[in-house]
């Protein structure tokens, strides 16, 4: 029998079926029923039908995006501004085109394009060396950060600076919203001891309306094994229609897939010379329809077979880091022990609440049995760790070790859930935090090494918005670099 075999409990939102209309029944209903269009569900906590506020939150947030998904998309035009304006690389490209005879276009595929988060923070450079105990934590959080990169800029990043075998940069499909919507960047370290294989996920793009509707949507499934999930982000991992988890689908058996995904790996691991993939194949990986857990399981599995002593270790920042500590889940439920005892560490960086307190006893469980070291960061005042919420009608919990760091980079680490009253608004509280972020702004503006005018920029909108600007990646990577234990009074 498969694991997903019994029917789950869960809770579904419609969106497409959900009229702006609706969201007054929701809001004023008493006691929301299962019979909308918009709405399913299967025996679920009877307090998310009665405190409705919640449900017309969600509702209401991904109308609205859904709504301006071309207002949002507007994002990208200011991104190739801001590319023009503070990319030294990009300019230069342009001048050479316009001298050439050529029209100054721009090349969003180059190299030297970046998205806006590393307009934010350029750097690529590693610091720290395989026998230093940070070293995995800042690789983790510099994979997190150059995966919401274009594939040329992950390529020279991995293979130029790292001097690492990139083994894939891949687009994931969903089938909730039927494209590609999941990125993820395999690569292999033969630096450290023993060799590596880091797997790293990409965050939310910040432009992309269907990206952020996973976020905000509230929807969750309950599987006897692992308790209850956020179903959108397992959506984005690839669970499958009907809301199941087969051991096996129809293109992971595909030899077809199976094989092209062996022909880009030997090329890299047997000596092709360039250590390039086969550009001419007819069967390209990029033409089939791929799902993120079962292809980086296939890549998982051809590569930690050829070494007994390779590991590797699964990261993400923010909708990377919640599908970073999903996958492992899938595979436990699958019973994939051979590729857990090869996962050495998940490291996760302003990750959102995936599960309740049965989902955290599962996992813990689960790691402790395969003794897998798992660290979340959370920084300063950034609100995805804080959501979905851990009240008495969501119960979303965390669990694990929690590296809390201050503005300073100063850390402490908390187990399980950031235990303060966060949402309650305070004038103090805001007043606080609002000079906080000043503090940062005078610390940018005093520091030898001065930050990017864009980060500038958001560090002066932090006054006011500090809860979403303290959940850039550039921030994580500072801190897993610098961070520093409190001192200890006598």
């Amino acid at each position: 029998m498969e694991p997903n075999s019994e029917t789950p409990k869960f809770l579904k939102v419609n969106i497409e079926a959900a009229r702006f209309r609706d969201l007054f029944d929701i809001y004023f209903s008493t006691n929301i029923k299962g019979s909308k269009d918009y709405i399913k569900l299967h025996h679920v906590n009877k307090k998310i039908l009665e405190r409705t506020t919640i449900l017309f939150f969600s509702v209401l947030v991904q109308k609205s995006l859904k709504l301006y998904a071309k207002v949002l998309g507007l994002g990208y035009k200011f991104e190739v501004l801001i590319n023009i304006l503070f990319n030294g690389n990009i300019l230069a490209q342009m001048l050479i085109n316009k001298l050439q005879g050529k029209l100054p276009m721009l090349d969003k595929e180059s190299e030297a394009y970046v998205s806006v988060i590393g307009c934010l923070d350029k750097r690529v450079d590693l610091d720290v060396k395989p026998d230093d105990s940070r070293y995995f934590p800042v690789l983790s959080a510099m994979a997190s950060k150059i995966v919401y990169e274009n594939k040329k800029f992950v390529e020279a990043a991995v293979k130029g600076q790292w001097k690492m075998e990139l083994l894939g940069s891949y687009d994931f499909y969903n089938d909730d919203h039927k494209k590609n919507t999941t990125q993820a960047l395999i690569f292999h370290d033969k630096h450290a001891n023993p060799d590596m294989i880091i797997v790293a996920f990409r965050g939310t793009e910040p432009f992309d309306a269907d990206a952020w509707c996973t976020d905000f949507d509230i929807s969750w499934l309950s599987f006897p094994q692992m308790g209850k999930v956020h179903s959108g982000f397992m959506k984005a991992l690839g669970l499958q229609e009907k809301d199941t988890w087969p051991k096996h689908i129809d293109n992971d058996d595909n030899p077809q897939c199976h094989e092209s995904i062996k022909k880009k790996l030997s090329s890299l691991c047997f000596g092709n010379k360039d250590r390039r993939f086969p550009e001419n194949s007819d069967d390209k990986l990029e033409d089939q329809k791929l799902y993120a857990y079962y292809t980086i399981r296939k890549v998982l599995r051809i590569m930690l077979n050829k070494n007994s002593k390779t590991k590797f270790i699964v990261t993400g920042h923010s909708l990377g880091g919640a599908l970073a500590i999903l996958f492992p889940a899938v595979l436990a439920l699958h019973n994939e022990n051979s590729i857990l005892e090869k996962l050495e560490a998940v490291y996760t960086f302003g990750q959102p609440r995936v599960g309740n307190a049965s989902f955290g006893r599962y996992m813990k469980k689960k790691f402790n049995e395969f003794d897998i070291t798992y660290n979340r960061y959370v920084y300063n005042n950034d609100v995805v760790p804080r959501v979905p919420f851990d009240n008495s009608v969501l119960m979303f919990k965390h669990f694990g070790n929690c590296f809390l760091y201050d503005s300073h980079y100063v850390y402490k680490e908390i187990t399980g859930e950031l235990y303060e009253n966060y949402f309650t608004f305070s004038p103090l509280a805001f007043m606080k935090r609002s000079m906080d972020a000043t503090g940062k702004v005078v610390r940018s503006l005093m520091s030898p090494k001065r930050e990017s005018s864009p980060l500038l920029f958001i560090r002066y909108l932090g006054i006011l918005f500090w809860w979403a600007v303290d959940h850039n990646p550039q921030d994580y990577v500072n801190a897993v670099r610098l961070g520093k234990l409190p001192d200890i009074e006598d």
